[in-house]
């Protein structure tokens, strides 16, 4: 009667920028670059070189660039823009733009277009908020997780409800899967925000 659980969907770009906003805009030049047509299947050094062209700056720091390249490609991993792979044979870890990435907005970005994202100037509360928002999505997927057994049970006892019960299972099954992804983009955005703090 039941199907077996899949993977979520990729929520990460509806559900970040519509329900929690992206706190700090990715950096004008890195924008610059990847909005390109003809860049993709790039390197973090790749597009640090880049970056350190463009920014004209010789007294910029190799090492602390390449740390804002990789957090920023980043960000936009967790939007579900980039994907991001490695080589079997070395340890290159390349960026791929996704079917998702969305050349107009990043534009849009680049020509300093206000975005639809909602800022929180204090990390503390930015981190508290996510916090909090992370433990509720697990109380509402636990309750989900609930009603999925509590329809089986009901499955066991009154096999002649079968069509019923499997479209109530099924609805609930789909708002499992958002909830999985929601939190899957929140625990990524905590781990990006700490990673942050730590450069």
């Amino acid at each position: 009667m039941y199907s077996v659980y899949s993977s979520p969907s990729s929520l990460y770009a509806t559900f970040v920028i519509l329900f929690l906003g992206v706190t700090r805009m990715i950096d004008k030049t890195i924008r610059q670059i990847i909005a390109m047509e003809n860049i993709d299947r790039f390197t973090v050094l790749e597009i640090r070189t880049s970056y350190l062209v463009l920014q004209g700056d010789s007294s910029l720091n190799k090492e602390t660039a390449w740390k804002l390249v990789y957090k920023e490609l980043s960000k936009l991993e967790v939007l579900g823009w980039l994907t991001k792979t490695s080589s079997e044979k070395c340890s290159l870890i390349r960026f791929s733009k996704t079917p998702s990435f969305n050349t107009r907005l990043i534009t849009a970005m680049s020509k300093h277009q206000e975005l639809p994202f909602v800022e929180i100037n204090d990390d503390s509360s930015r981190k508290q908020n996510l916090k909090n928002e992370l433990k509720n999505l697990n109380v509402q997927l636990l309750k989900g997780i609930g009603s999925l057994e509590m329809y089986y049970d009901l499955y066991q006892s009154y096999p002649e409800l079968e069509h019923l019960l499997r479209n109530k299972f099924l609805i609930a099954q789909e708002q499992n899967y958002i909830l999985e992804g929601k939190i899957s983009a929140v625990e990524e955005l905590l781990f990006i925000f700490e990673e942050e703090q730590t450069l």
